[in-house]
């Protein structure tokens, strides 16, 4: 009999004659090489952001903070605030705060918590003393870190928390983010759903009060800020992403074939929509009606009355998520009415 291969986990298999005793050695050494390249792959980009000094922060830091939560989809969501405060600093873990502390308890109030979800900054160290906001510089330099972080959650919907959150998942300038004009806006970045939301820091800061009852904390706004009940809304974004990532949303079904166009005129909406080179397509992928844009001119037409309430979808868009062509990115058929859905019910835009 030939010795044994310490190098190969599988080089014993020609001793066991048991074909389901065979199968069963496959299968569990199979899931334990898949366990270890994913803590491999997270150890390594752990020590990738540890040992980054990109930035000016990373030489005064007591620690950097990478990603904490399940990886490779298996979140609940994927979580995305500002950036480290003093205790983050200390202890290297996201949100473990004040604003942590509220995050928890959001959470549990959305029905998740915490432990299920992939929490990460849009910046790894902490800005410093007095938590002045990230310079843009900063996070140029940390943006390499933050791609590879939203792709180690792997989840396919996530939450946005204040305006450093949305500016880093949209890839735009933090100056031109108003968080109350977004908010509980869905956007589509890279084939992932992102709902925007208030950050739990801003929550502290503009509740008057907060009662903590058997760990159960509610928030009462104070009327004389005249601010909406940030807390709340914070639940209400972390609910409709959870629902959308439990596949809970419904899809409506609206006739908009029978939609007038321009009033009096008496114009159905899909003859309206034909003469400016949009095509109303009734789409059994995405299980309604969709709005096919003709693009190729470099710019979209003008928008008919009522054709704002029909999703929207470039020739491009739909290639993407494989709607034309033979593959779907990955997505299924559930995920494409979903993100029908948000794009109908919920103002959704699509960032490619």
């Amino acid at each position: 009999m030939p010795p044994l291969d310490p190098l190969d986990p599988l080089s014993f298999l020609h001793t066991i004659t048991n074909p389901s005793a065979r199968a069963a050695i496959v299968s569990q050494v199979s899931r334990d090489i898949a366990a270890n390249a994913k803590a491999t792959r997270q150890s390594d980009l752990r020590t990738q952001i540890r040992k980054c000094r990109e930035c000016d922060l990373g030489r005064v830091r007591d620690k950097s903070v990478p990603f904490d939560g399940p990886t490779d989809g298996q979140a609940d969501l994927i979580l995305v605030g500002e950036a480290p405060g003093r205790a983050e600093n200390r202890l290297g873990i996201p949100f473990v705060g004040p604003a942590g502390r509220i995050l928890d308890t959001l959470l549990h109030q959305a029905g998740t918590d915490r432990s299920k979800c992939f929490v990460m900054n849009a910046l790894c160290c902490w800005p410093g003393e007095g938590n002045p906001d990230p310079t843009d510089a900063q996070l140029k330099a940390c943006r390499p870190n933050f791609l590879d972080q939203v792709e180690m959650g792997g989840v396919k919907v996530g939450v946005a928390l204040g305006g450093y959150g949305i500016s880093s998942v949209m890839g735009w300038p933090r100056h031109i983010v108003k968080v109350r004009t977004l908010l509980n806006r869905v956007f589509w970045v890279d084939g992932r759903i992102w709902v925007t939301t208030y950050h739990p820091a801003y929550a502290l800061r503009n509740s008057a009060r907060v009662a903590v009852d058997e760990n159960i904390w509610t928030f009462d706004s104070d009327p004389d800020l005249e601010k909406p009940e940030t807390a709340n809304e914070i639940v209400k974004s972390l609910r409709w992403a959870l629902a959308m990532r439990w596949g809970q949303v419904t899809m409506p079904k609206i006739p908009f074939e029978k939609v007038s166009y321009n009033g009096g005129t008496g114009e159905e909406l899909g003859k309206a929509l034909k003469k400016k080179r949009w095509a109303l397509v009734d789409s059994r992928t995405f299980g309604c009606q969709i709005i096919v844009v003709d693009d190729s001119k470099g710019k979209k037409p003008p928008l008919p009355p009522w054709a704002h309430l029909v999703p929207q979808y470039t020739l491009d868009e739909l290639w993407r998520i494989g709607e034309v062509g033979n593959q779907r990115g990955g997505w299924s058929r559930g995920d494409l009415r979903r993100l029908n859905f948000v794009k109908t019910e919920m103002g959704g835009e699509v960032v490619l």
